[in-house]
């Protein structure tokens, strides 16, 4: 993706900045000072505010995106509708879909606000957040897992590909998402939709990791 949102690469990374603590109490800082809250008015009334440079970078892919259809398009007009888009935009499945996505929810999100439907916007960009968190989470995290999912992706065995993806991954998995603030529940079941495996199987990997912890 553009500069700001590395898709694939550190899902929508923040390019780095340095912060530079100011003491209120330094007569010396003050200038600094009125700056920093200066710059903060002028963000917090621009659109998409301080999340103005992760939005611009989707609307930059996708754009792209729609540009590349359109030769494609002009090279095979079968193209539309066709294996190949219907492959490109698998939903939930490809980066496409989610910069696609994301683009939407931005555009709707901006029309309920001129529209004058503040709480539509709001449904909109919680739409947006939440694909945005889930690409991140897919490609980025769960990058390693996803070469390993396409590669076992032929096997008619389901069991063999249970077999062959670690137990101690996908408790890994199950563990990061409960220190991310979701229950034990909801942490195996994401588990289990994100890695293609039956929930009991998460479960069952699950607590036989805890009994086989050392008791203090």
């Amino acid at each position: 993706m553009g500069d700001d949102l590395g898709v694939g690469d550190g899902i929508t990374r923040r390019p780095g900045k340095t912060r530079e603590p100011l003491d209120t109490s330094n007569p010396n800082q003050a200038a600094k000072i009125v700056a920093a809250f200066e710059q903060l008015a002028v963000t917090a009334v621009q659109d998409w505010g301080p999340q103005q440079s992760i939005v611009a970078a989707i609307r930059r892919d996708a754009a792209q995106q729609r540009a590349e259809d359109v030769a494609e398009i002009e090279r095979n007009p079968a193209y539309l509708g066709g294996h190949q888009y219907k492959a490109r935009y698998r939903e939930r499945s490809t980066i496409a879909w989610y910069v696609r996505e994301m683009d939407a929810n931005a555009t709707m999100t901006e029309l309920a606000l001129a529209g004058g439907r503040p709480w539509e916007a709001i449904s909109w960009a919680m739409k947006l957040a939440e694909a945005l968190t889930e690409a991140r989470l897919r490609y980025d995290w769960n990058r390693a897992a996803e070469v390993g999912k396409k590669q076992l992706g032929h096997s008619s065995d389901g069991r063999a590909v249970r077999r062959l993806q670690p137990a101690a991954h996908r408790v890994a998995r199950v563990r990061q998402l409960m220190c991310e603030g979701c229950t034990l529940r909801s942490a195996m079941k994401r588990t289990a939709a994100e890695l293609g495996v039956a929930i009991s199987t998460i479960s069952r990997d699950y607590y036989a990791w805890k009994r086989s912890k050392p008791v203090d």
